[in-house]
């Protein structure tokens, strides 16, 4: 991608000028530091202080990081044959990190996982049935196979593949990950026994935060 298009879709992020996402470029591929540029380089930067410059270098740095991402998964999907124009589009408008990996959970190639293994032992047209709430009545029973020893195996096994169907679900991953963000709350207690061990951190032994209101540092 241009520099033209890095610093159109910063200037929307970072609400700076163009001039200003410009000239922070120009100088870190030089290989410019923040504080030189900060205070040497007041006149290229537009007065841009040192937690501004931080934060364009990172935002800077991150989305290329995104280009290689997508790159990346592009190559792959191609290889599949799985880069649909629609999938291509999607991956294309987007300029976060976490949403482009969103996009991608889908056709991420599977690695060995419960879900998978349930697939193996024949229960996913079971699982299509529960997940469509169909009206098709399957016996459980019938699905009993070798290593699946019981009913509750069976419907374990079911429920392991809903859940990763579940899991790849774009607006419910990014629905979640808002509920998480503004409502979760980061709990820590002490293992038993390990007081003595942990003395320095029992301001933590018994301490939980709501996500919005932890400290970066923490």
């Amino acid at each position: 991608m241009s520099s033209d298009n890095i610093t159109s879709v910063l200037c929307q992020k970072l609400n700076f000028k163009p001039a200003q996402i410009k000239a922070v470029i120009s100088m870190t591929d030089d290989g410019a530091t923040v504080p030189f540029m900060a205070r040497y380089r007041k006149e290229k930067t537009g007065g841009l202080d040192e937690v501004e410059l931080r934060k364009t270098v990172e935002a800077i740095d991150g989305y290329r990081d995104l280009l290689k991402r997508r790159e990346s998964m592009f190559k792959s999907l191609q290889e599949r044959e799985l880069l649909t124009p629609q999938l291509k589009s999607e991956l294309m408008g987007t300029t976060e990190i976490k949403d482009l990996e969103d996009l991608y959970a889908p056709h991420r190639p599977k690695r060995k996982t419960r879900a998978s293994a349930a697939k193996e032992l024949g229960l996913e047209p079971l699982a299509k049935e529960v997940y469509r709430q169909s009206k098709r009545s399957l016996n459980p029973n019938d699905f009993i196979v070798e290593g699946l020893a019981d009913i509750d195996a069976v419907w374990s096994g079911v429920r392991d593949i809903i859940a990763e169907w579940i899991a790849d679900i774009v607006p419910l991953r990014r629905r979640l990950r808002e509920l998480t963000e503004r409502r979760g709350q980061l709990i820590s207690k002490v293992v038993k026994k390990k007081e003595a061990e942990a003395e320095k951190f029992k301001d933590y032994f018994d301490h939980h935060d709501l996500f919005p209101r932890v400290p970066a540092h923490r």
